[in-house]
């Protein structure tokens, strides 16, 4: 089992294709989050430890508050799931926290592109190419 991401009070586990968020508190049981076509390569809490993000195939965008109070209930609502339709689909590799625009805006960045995510807002927009950033070398 991988540690993708770690905060003062949670951990964002995969273990082979599976997605868990586990407690840091002795006895505790992860939950599982989801599922990646591939193993999941990067992950973030947020500073807030309101939201946990992890990428790979696809984005997760999780409100942990909401899973933890919804557990009985339907896990579901309290992920959102991003490019893995027909259309808008390829792999993430990195994310981060984006301090400049404010506390609840998060980037990501694929091969390709680089988008940010505002968790109030839930607005996703794209905010440049890699791709016309990359030398190429002979």
């Amino acid at each position: 089992m991988k540690i993708a991401a770690q905060s003062d009070n949670y951990q964002i586990l995969v273990n082979n294709e599976i997605v868990l968020l586990k407690e840091n508190v002795s006895g505790s049981r992860p939950i599982k989050i989801g599922k990646f076509i591939g193993a999941s390569n990067c992950g973030l809490i947020s500073n807030d430890e309101k939201y946990a993000f992890v990428g790979g195939y696809g984005l997760l965008v999780i409100n942990i508050d909401n899973l933890l109070n919804n557990i009985e209930g339907n896990p579901k609502k309290s992920i959102m799931v991003y490019f893995r339709d027909k259309n808008k689909r390829f792999w993430i590799n990195k994310i981060w926290q984006d301090k400049s625009r404010d506390e609840q805006t998060f980037c990501f960045a694929s091969n390709l592109k680089q988008y940010c995510f505002n968790v109030n807002q839930s607005s996703l927009y794209e905010i440049g190419s890699q791709a016309s950033q990359t030398k190429v070398t002979a």
